[in-house]
Order: C-alpha cells, then sequence, then structure tokens
C-alpha cells in the first residue's frame, strides 16, 4: 500500500527502529524473538524488516538522521550503534546486490554528516553557555581635588605690564605718523595740483 508508506514516512521513528534494522542485518537472536512472536518464518520475518527499513530510511527525501535510523538531537553512541547494524546488513561480504552497495555509500555519508551537525550544535551550545568575561573597573569614592595653578598669577601680571607698555608706546608714534603723513600729503598737493588764486575773479 504505497499510499500508508508515505504517510508513515512523515511520522517519527519509533522508538524499538534499531530492532528492526537489527532482524534486517541478521542476528539471530533479535530474528528468533521475532519470528516466535509474530509465528512466522524466519526468512519471511527478515525479509519484511529489510521492506520497512528500505522504505522508512532510504526514501530519496530522507535526511542524514532518517538514513541513520534515529531522531533529531540522538546522540553520538546511538548514531554509532545504529551505523554499525545498517553496515553489517549492507557490507559486500553479506549482500551482494548493487543496491544494497548504493544504500551502504548513503549510510556512511549520512553517519559523516550526522557527526558533523553534532559537533557543531556542541560547539554552539558551549559558546552559548560560556559566559562572557567582562573587566570592570572597581569605583573607589574620592574628593575632587582642584589643582593649584601655579603659574596663573604671574602670568596676569605679566599680562597686565605688556597691556600698559603698549597703551603709553603705541598710540603717540602712530599718532605721530599719521600727523606727519597726512601733513606731507597736503604739502604736495598744494605745490602740484592746487590751482593758484588770481584777482579779479
Amino acid at each position: 500500500m504505497p499510499p500508508m508508506a508515505a504517510r508513515a514516512r512523515e511520522q517519527p521513528l519509533p522508538d524499538d527502529v534499531l530492532e528492526v534494522i537489527r532482524i534486517a542485518a541478521g542476528c539471530e537472536e533479535t530474528l528468533d524473538l521475532a519470528a516466535r512472536l509474530f509465528g512466522r518464518d524466519k526468512s519471511y520475518v527478515k525479509a519484511a524488516a529489510e521492506f520497512y527499513v528500505q522504505q522508512m530510511l532510504f526514501f530519496p527525501a530522507a535526511d542524514s538522521h532518517r538514513i541513520l535510523g534515529v531522531r533529531p538531537g540522538a546522540s553520538r553512541d546511538d548514531m554509532r550503534k545504529h551505523m554499525r547494524w545498517l553496515m553489517i546488513w549492507l557490507h559486500p561480504d553479506h549482500a551482494h546486490a548493487e543496491w544494497k552497495t548504493v544504500f551502504a555509500r548513503r549510510v556512511l555519508a549520512a553517519w559523516r554528516d550526522a557527526q558533523n551537525r553534532s559537533e557543531q550544535g556542541m560547539t554552539q551550545a558551549a559558546a552559548r553557555r560560556t559566559p562572557t568575561l567582562v573587566r570592570r573597573i572597581p569605583w573607589v569614592p574620592r574628593p575632587i581635588e582642584r589643582r593649584r595653578r601655579k603659574f596663573l598669577i604671574p602670568s596676569l601680571f605679566l599680562l597686565a605690564v605688556a597691556i600698559i607698555v603698549i597703551a603709553i608706546t603705541v598710540p603717540s608714534s602712530f599718532v605721530e605718523a599719521e600727523t606727519s603723513w597726512i601733513a606731507t600729503f597736503l604739502l604736495r598737493a598744494v605745490d602740484t595740483g592746487a590751482p593758484k588764486f588770481q584777482p579779479g575773479f
């Protein structure tokens, strides 16, 4: 019933899926127990287990965890255990079918991918748990001390002296220069360009 298989693929795997993988891999103890429980021949039970694993684990859209028969977040030990029994079932020494060789390659690729994802998840979780070290400088209350300005009074005294000197010397020299310059300009203007007075006008 293909529709039933399609619906079953959308559901999480059962907790005892490893028992089915062991039956498919030919584990005699698990196979004998299942044959007695269902009242079927061991070859029939083994073929049914193989068919279930093919349909539920190795469909085209299955991710790495599904191929290994584990749920997301499974431990490394569980993934390794599932991978071991799958490879026992698909190993070339135990199977000569070409499709089993293809599935064995998918199992190995899924194991590597799931292992890398698990390591990345552990690294990120450890990074989130690690507190960020913040260096804090202790605050020590101290009274505000005003620095004494040693050179303020001498500087003000020198500035005052300089202003007095400039006030005394600069205005006199500046006025004398301006006066002499204006007088010279007026004399030259009279001698050269000014019209002379003529009587009768």
